[in-house]
């Protein structure tokens, strides 16, 4: 019988060192919690546009993982999905974005900018905490609130654009 392989289950990879490249197929829909988690030598993850749930920290502590492109049917990024990935300096946020969870981007130390794309209304606490090389935040007009910490520890920001026709 064949089987359609179309979730990676939690902590399935979890502390696979040793792991460089990640390319999933089309089909997989989700990735379950701390999937890819201290997967260290991390260095390219492509994730089909079939994705529609990440798990949280499912890409937690992957330090030399440099970029991700979030896949447009994603609504959702968890708490703690890519904190501790020291390295990333690149996100590319799908189109269905609607919420970024705590702690989602905490001590990610490489981003300069994040560009938050229209749809986002929430901003969870600590979402992007200890990002101590930002410089440049966008927050999109959709955006209704920004929790505690969000930005804490950001030490290096100097501007802050935002859309909202209230500020959040």
């Amino acid at each position: 019988a064949n089987y359609e392989v179309t979730k990676i289950s939690d902590e399935t990879f979890y502390k696979c060192s040793e792991l460089t490249s990640v390319t999933l197929p089309h089909g997989i829909e989700s990735i379950g919690k701390n999937a890819f988690r201290s997967c260290t030598n991390l260095t390219s993850v492509i994730l089909p546009n079939s994705i529609v749930s990440i798990d949280e920290g499912a890409f937690r502590a992957c330090s030399n993982l440099p970029s991700i492109i979030i896949p447009d049917k994603v609504k959702s990024i968890e708490f703690g999905t890519f904190s501790g990935c020291w390295r990333l300096s690149s996100i590319s946020f799908g189109r269905e974005l609607n919420s970024i969870g705590s702690y989602a981007f905490s001590d990610c130390s490489a981003l300069t900018s994040v560009d938050i794309p229209s749809g986002v209304h929430t901003i969870e606490q600590g979402a992007f905490s200890g990002c101590s090389k930002l410089t440049t935040i966008k927050l999109p007009n959709t955006l209704t609130m920004v929790t505690t910490n969000a930005f804490s520890h950001c030490t290096n920001l100097l501007s802050v654009y935002c859309y909202a026709k209230d500020t959040p």
